[in-house]
């Protein structure tokens, strides 16, 4: 069964350290997430005729990269609060 994005849990170390080395902030992250976001949203909109269908898969993928943002910016402002600069 499917759990969805705040499932993930928190940000390894490892996958900290890849952000820094492709120095990454939270705004990359963030223009990247909707980007995608984006883009399902039209291909939900292009798939679903039905109106009240496609407004609740798009509310759904909206929820979904709502919480995802969210936990990428906590996981940045850690990172701030640690001194490590690089995440914001």
């Amino acid at each position: 069964m499917y759990k969805g994005f705040s499932e993930v849990g928190p940000m390894t170390e490892e996958a900290e350290n890849a952000c820094r080395v492709r120095n990454l902030n939270y705004y990359d992250v963030e223009y990247a997430l909707k980007s995608v976001q984006g883009k399902i949203l039209t291909l939900v909109e292009a798939s679903h005729s039905d109106k009240e269908q496609r407004k609740a898969t798009k509310d759904i993928v909206n929820q979904l990269f709502s919480s995802q943002m969210v936990e990428q910016y906590n996981c940045a402002l850690n990172m701030a609060n640690r001194g490590d600069g690089s995440a914001t």
